[in-house]
């Protein structure tokens, strides 16, 4: 029996150089060897090759495990293609070292892993390298032409033989798709009007009811899974808006009482009817006007139009009306009735009167207005914001001061417009701030 150990042992062992002295080895399998002590050994097989161990745990210096890499695409929005990298080895140490270089100009090098991933933002084919090290020991493959990353679609479209400044509601638009296809694309196309409404047809038409900005947007779909949208705002206009002018003259002045004061004038020059004065609203839309004779009144309309932004701009305006034989006429001012005589109308200049006394100012849930100042309690009055909406309005006022519920109100800068029965037009403003 002890001669059957001993042969075992000798098939199965190494020598060990440390220190001039030689010792006995077992491995436990071909890689790696087991020491009780913490001493470094250098490991000499019986084949040749040499280990080194440090702290009972080898490693090979002349064997790399290196077997293969495989490499996956992924789109992403279209735009660029992600790539996962991943090698084989059949054993794995901590200071093994993993270099990629991916062809389009990226390297990448870590430690102890198995895989890497790299973004391709340019089509094109593209050569994959990695070169893998174990104790100076290194192994390269090389993956010519490995990374294909394809055209992705153009998507494009437009509104086919239409004037877009000429749409009012309600209207039927055609549209043409005009999109380009990728690099072996098999696409399906998604349309939505804006309105609730979609559609899978390649050149749909489509009827908008009303007067809105609408945001239309067309999908492609490709057969590798990738979605590319593309909107564009189509502004449908109310009827009334035909024949429309341009009015806005100023730039945005919301700090301090205006060049043009608060209220509106109204004026005859030579045969010209001129009005101008301060109005308000959103800071990115179109600012347009209609004029229209009724009997003896000329009505003005303005109106918004287009995609708005978050901000909100008071502007002073003007707009002239030719032709004005009469030395006195009607003007109704977005449903206001003003006179306009050969000399300045009959509405006076109040801004910010300080007869008017509004407290407290700033405010939080409630204000008060007292006119009794005024000697007159006969008033309408309108809270408006910034963007020119009325947020209160009282039609009859008929004490001297009046109570405001500014509860619903949120922080921010308004204006108070007061008519009297004087034909007296004051402006007042206040802050509410919700904070204090």
């Amino acid at each position: 029996m002890s001669k059957l150990i001993l042969l075992f042992a000798i098939a199965f062992s190494c020598s060990v150089a440390n220190a001039g002295q030689l010792r006995s080895l077992f491995y436990t399998n071909r890689y790696s060897a087991i020491f009780t002590d913490t001493i470094k050994y250098n490991v000499v097989e019986s084949n040749g090759n040499s280990l080194n161990t440090v702290n009972g745990v080898s490693s090979e210096n002349n064997y790399n495990p290196l077997k293969d890499f495989t490499s996956n695409i992924h789109y992403v929005n279209c735009n660029y293609a992600m790539a996962e990298f991943s090698f084989s080895v059949d054993t794995t140490f901590p200071g093994d070292l993993a270099c990629w270089d991916f062809g389009d100009g990226s390297t990448s090098c870590s430690t102890y892993t198995t895989g890497a991933w790299n973004n391709y933002s340019t089509p094109g084919t593209y050569t994959v390298s990695l070169t893998f090290t174990r104790n100076g020991n290194s192994k390269t493959i090389t993956k010519p032409n490995l990374i294909t990353i394809r055209n992705a679609p153009q998507v494009e479209f437009d509104l086919n033989n239409i004037n877009k400044d000429s749409l009012f509601a309600p209207v039927s638009v055609d549209f043409l798709n005009q999109t380009i296809k990728g690099d072996g694309d098999s696409l399906t196309y998604t349309w939505d009007f804006g309105d609730g409404s979609v559609s899978a047809e390649f050149d749909p038409s489509h009827t908008f009811n009303s007067a809105k900005t609408y945001y239309v947007g067309l999908t492609a779909k490709d057969n590798f899974g990738c979605s590319i949208i593309n909107r564009k705002e189509i502004v449908v206009k109310d009827p009334a808006q035909r024949n429309e002018i341009n009015y806005i003259v100023g730039s945005c002045t919301n700090n301090g009482v205006p060049a043009c004061g608060w209220d509106k004038h109204f004026i005859i020059e030579q045969d010209t009817l001129k009005i101008y004065g301060f109005t308000s609203g959103n800071c990115c839309t179109k600012k347009t006007a209609t004029v229209t004779n009724s009997n003896d009144t000329i009505v003005i309309r303005t109106f918004e139009s287009g995609p708005q932004c978050t901000c909100s701009c008071g502007y002073c305006f003007a707009i002239n009306v030719p032709n004005i034989q009469r030395n006195s006429i009607n003007v109704s001012f977005n449903g206001q009735l003003f006179t306009a005589n050969r000399t300045l109308s009959s509405i006076k200049f109040n801004p910010f009167i300080n007869d008017i006394r509004i407290y407290p100012n700033p405010v939080k849930l409630e204000f008060t207005i007292d006119y009794s100042a005024l000697n007159n309690n006969n008033y309408q009055i309108e809270v408006f914001d910034m963007m020119g909406r009325v947020v209160y309005q009282n039609r009859k006022v008929t004490s001297s001061t009046l109570k405001v519920d500014a509860s619903n109100l949120k922080s921010g800068f308004y204006l108070i417009r007061t008519f009297s029965d004087k034909s007296n037009v004051f402006m007042n403003k206040i802050i509410i701030n919700k904070a204090h």
